[in-house]
Parts: C-alpha cells; sequence; structure tokens
C-alpha cells in the first residue's frame, strides 16, 4: 500500500512525506485518503510518524499515526510556521516582533529569538524553513530572506522583493542551499539561490500560489486557490509547468 503523500492545511499550507533527494514520476492523480479537523489551522509540518498543526489561537497540536489529537504547545499569538529537525520544533509565531521559539518533543521551550520588529500581527510573508543547520524566514515588510544560526544568530539577509508585502507567502527548501517560495498577490513562484542570493527562475503560470513544497529531486508541488482548488507540478530545475497542457490537478471530495 502506498504512503500518504501529501497533507495539505486548509490554510493552504502543504506539506510531503517523499524523500527529497530520490527521483519520484510525476503525479497523475490525487485520492482523499482522510481529514483530519482542527479549527482554524494555519500551518503543518510532519516529523517522524506525527503531524503538527499550528493554530490561528496560538497553540500547537500533535496529530499520531492513529489520529490521536494533542495539544502541545501554547503560544501567546498566532503561529505562523512550523517545521521539526531532530525531535526539535521550530515554531513562528507572530506579534511585535514576531518569535522563533525551539521546543523539544515534550512541547518544553529550550530558546527563542526576535525575527522582525513589524508592527502587524499578520502574516506578511513570515514563513520559516530548515536547511542544514540554518533557519531561513521570509520577513515581507522589509523584503527580505533573513538566514539565521539554530541559536538565533543573523549569518545573512537577502533582499528579496517578490515578497512584499505578500500576505500569504510560503517556503519550502529545496536541496542544498535553495528555496522555493510562492508569492500570492503577485502570482508569482520562484527559486533563490541562497549562496549566490540570484533567483533561478520565476513561474507565473500558476494563479495566486499558495502552499509549495517539492516532490523528490525534480519536481515542485504548488497549491493554488482559483475557485476550485488546484495543485500545479513544476519541474524543480526550470519552474515549467510539466503538467500535459498545462492543465493543473483538480483537488476533490472536500476541498
Amino acid at each position: 500500500m502506498r504512503e500518504i503523500e501529501v497533507q495539505i492545511s486548509l490554510s493552504d499550507d502543504i506539506i510531503m512525506g517523499t524523500d527529497k533527494n530520490v527521483s519520484c514520476p510525476i503525479p497523475t492523480s490525487l485520492q482523499l485518503i482522510k481529514q483530519n479537523e482542527v479549527v482554524n489551522t494555519l500551518t503543518v509540518c510532519y516529523h517522524r510518524g506525527n503531524t503538527y498543526l499550528g493554530l490561528e489561537s496560538g497553540k500547537v497540536v500533535k496529530i499520531d499515526a492513529d489520529d490521536n489529537v494533542t495539544p502541545l504547545i501554547v503560544c501567546s499569538m498566532k503561529v505562523l510556521a512550523i517545521r521539526a529537525k531532530d525531535n526539535r520544533l521550530f515554531v513562528l509565531q507572530s506579534g511585535s516582533p514576531h518569535t522563533v521559539c525551539v521546543y523539544d518533543p515534550n512541547g518544553n521551550l529550550t530558546s527563542s529569538w526576535n525575527h522582525n520588529y513589524s508592527t502587524s500581527q499578520w502574516f506578511h510573508g513570515a514563513r520559516l524553513v530548515l536547511i542544514n543547520d540554518q533557519v531561513v524566514v521570509a520577513d515581507g515588510r522589509k523584503e527580505l530572506i533573513v538566514i539565521y544560526s539554530e541559536s538565533g544568530i543573523i549569518m545573512k539577509q537577502i533582499p528579496c522583493p517578490y515578497i512584499n508585502d505578500a500576505i500569504w507567502s510560503f517556503m519550502c527548501e529545496a536541496g542544498q542551499n535553495h528555496i522555493i517560495c510562492t508569492s500570492y498577490k503577485q502570482s508569482k513562484v520562484f527559486k533563490l539561490n541562497l549562496t549566490s542570493e540570484e533567483v533561478e527562475w520565476t513561474c507565473t503560470e500558476v494563479p495566486t500560489p499558495e502552499g509549495v513544497v517539492c516532490y523528490g529531486r525534480d519536481y515542485v508541488i504548488v497549491y493554488s486557490y482559483t475557485g476550485p482548488k488546484w495543485i500545479w507540478i513544476l519541474n524543480q530545475k526550470t519552474g515549467k509547468n510539466v503538467e500535459a497542457n498545462g492543465v493543473p490537478l483538480l483537488l476533490r471530495n472536500g476541498y
């Protein structure tokens, strides 16, 4: 039986369990296997058999393989992004300033640092991914991609006007030293080289792109809300749409 590969929250965040370093066939269809209803989910993360949900209420809950939902963390503000590494949860919460918090598997806070000094408490392109030993966070208000060490030291800040004021902006890691980002307001998907600071490609085919994730090492899956909700498949090297006749996959069964 094939394992569940794609998980999508109603916030339009998207994650995948497929190894990003292997070659995968192009997805040709989607089947809804199950749904877990958790109110006001903003972000989703899968790690070692558990799914972690960040909620608008500021809570982080864990869903295990048996679909048991367990409250894990209570933050003071909205949870904008959550990612996991080596039994640590990196949580980006909104506020003035936004804050990156690191928790152990039991939900105990081990470290934290301020991310930006926006007066807004909403998204403004604030998303977080983990690459190597670095924490990469977008700051749409300042038009920056900020790279921190895992202890919160700023290593680099990369100008990135594509995320300017993009309230629904998502990111995913794409191999060594690359990220792929979406800009909802500008209807753009782009691949950024964190070493050279160059945008390697830009795709404008996907209308109002939201969640994004790499499918193996060859493809990128982008979640788009355009009335019905669609999944677009892009070539990770070029950003070109690889669907036959340019037609994306339509999500059914409740989405």
